[in-house]
């Protein structure tokens, strides 16, 4: 289905996150993509223009509009340079400026340019500070990644679904979350300096949902009792938060304290599979810290937030340290913005909502402290996310059956209203999604025809975009500088650490 006229990283990973088919030959693609020169165009002919004018722009967010491109991308963090093609005429930037062109090319096929390259966005640029919508007196933040990677993704594919629709053709990918479920559920706990007894409150409220949540304890707070707490942790999946709260700036400390971490957990009976850095801290050093230790997975919003799995790329190679990632408010953000109950548990049902219509994943976050300090809140988020999405899943068990999904392969083959899908190997709970404008339909994963007309379509759940968002990107001075003493407050707590 998709050919890369040139070989990138960076785009690979982002086709194979969305599941969608590679082309071997020319002659079998309906895209041909092209990145260089500091953009990324997608055409229905293999006759690429090398680049398309444009006029290099300081870009801060992208808005969307109401073409079909942007459904439920919702305002997309770039913060970046681009290049904006000269004919661009949908999306609009944060100065109001058209971001790409969608139209005909010089003959009679489409053409779609992207005023970037997924090798310059996509790679870790580090994190900034991010405020998200709420009806509140304030407006929670957070530090997160600098580019928004699950609104770059959803764009791209966005893009790659208007080329094919261009032609009659259902854009096609493989499904985010397993056969027969909406989207998947979870919740992940992080123990930071709850107390034994927080902990042990907050499983029962796990107990009484019924519910496998996924906790990273932080070891040092547990001396004697670590094996009393595991057992009051029966049944829920365990993994590593750290040992002692901090991120170091060297790999040589940054070890001990994760390797002390999972050494008292394997005493304690656990073997961690799982890790999740200390404020959604990741970078390469950690990353390389993960892998020598045998992680199968991390869990960082300072890499991405609401988003699918992904593997970073390091030294130009993918991490085998998968990222699961979270959405990064939690409820001590809510109460810092001064929101009553009520308004939270309506916070949380809209992220629910909006995941659930992109079909991806719903993974919330929290801590013991907070879940404790307002029971009533959590149980009806829990309670909403599981009746609307229909499962849920532990971090773990989602990462082995996305494990399962890279290893799938299939190819497909376009004829007047057919498609013929050979599945090399597919996998009995994967399915196929297609998408045509504006209608979706799902099938099994295996070898067939599929008669466009014969497939059972339904529409595609669309969560307007509410153009409230842009006024979070915002920062009154008096955050910055709230932001900035926390820093430093981090820096002066590792220079007098001593490990």
């Amino acid at each position: 289905m998709v050919y890369l006229k040139d070989q990138d990283i960076y785009l690979n990973s982002l086709l194979r996150q969305e599941g969608v088919p590679f082309a071997v030959e020319e002659t079998d693609a309906r895209i041909f993509i092209n990145t260089r020169n500091g953009q990324t165009i997608l055409s229905t002919t293999s006759d690429l223009p090398k680049e398309v004018l444009g006029k290099r722009v300081r870009v801060k967010f992208l808005a969307p509009d109401k073409t079909e491109i942007f459904f439920n991308t919702g305002l997309v963090d770039i913060n970046a340079w681009c290049l904006i093609p000269k004919s661009a005429n949908t999306g609009k930037t944060d100065k109001g400026q058209n971001f790409l062109y969608q139209g005909e090319d010089n003959g009679s096929g489409q053409l779609i340019v992207l005023p970037f390259e997924p090798k310059v966005l996509l790679r870790h640029r580090g994190t900034r500070l991010k405020r998200f919508l709420a009806r509140g007196r304030r407006l929670p933040y957070e530090t997160v990644a600098t580019a928004d990677r699950g609104g770059l993704r959803r764009l791209f594919a966005g893009c790659l679904r208007a080329i094919l629709n261009f032609q009659n053709i259902p854009y096609l990918h493989l499904s985010y979350v397993p056969k027969g479920h909406r989207s998947v559920f979870g919740f992940r706990i992080d123990t930071d300096f709850s107390s034994p007894a927080e902990i042990i409150a907050a499983a029962e409220i796990a107990k009484r949902l019924k519910m496998r949540w996924t906790w990273f304890l932080r070891t040092a707070t547990f001396t004697n009792d670590i094996v009393d707490v595991v057992k009051v942790l029966s049944g829920q999946e365990i993994q590593l938060h750290c040992h002692r709260h901090l991120i170091y700036p060297d790999f040589e400390r940054n070890y001990r304290n994760f390797s002390q971490g999972v050494e008292i957990l394997k005493r304690a009976g656990v073997n961690p599979k799982g890790v999740a850095a200390p404020y959604g801290i990741w970078n390469e050093t950690l990353d390389k810290v993960f892998a020598e230790l045998g992680f199968e997975y991390s869990s960082e919003f300072g890499y991405s937030y609401d988003d699918v799995p992904s593997r970073p790329i390091v030294n130009q190679k993918e991490s085998p340290v998968m990222q699961i990632p979270v959405h990064p408010i939690s409820l001590g953000r809510l109460a810092w913005a001064k929101m009553d109950e009520k308004r939270m548990i309506e916070y949380y049902q809209r992220v629910i909502d909006l995941q659930i219509a992109r079909g991806e994943p719903c993974f919330l976050y929290d801590h013991p402290d907070m879940i404790v300090r307002y029971p009533r809140v959590i149980t009806e988020v829990l309670k909403y996310g599981l009746e609307r999405c229909g499962s849920f899943m532990t971090l773990g068990e989602y990462c082995r059956w996305w494990q399962q999904r890279e290893r799938v392969k299939y190819s497909c083959r376009f004829n007047e209203g057919e498609i013929d899908l050979e599945a090399a190997n597919g996998i009995s709970d994967i399915n196929i999604v297609l998408k045509y404008l504006g209608k979706m339909a799902t099938l099994p994963l295996t070898t067939q025809r599929i008669d466009f007309d014969a497939l059972k379509w339904e529409p595609v759940l669309v969560v307007p975009f509410d153009r409230e968002e842009i006024r979070t990107k915002s920062y009154p001075l008096k955050l910055r500088i709230q932001e900035m003493v926390r820093q430093i407050q981090r820096r002066l707590q590792i220079k007098g650490e001593m490990v």
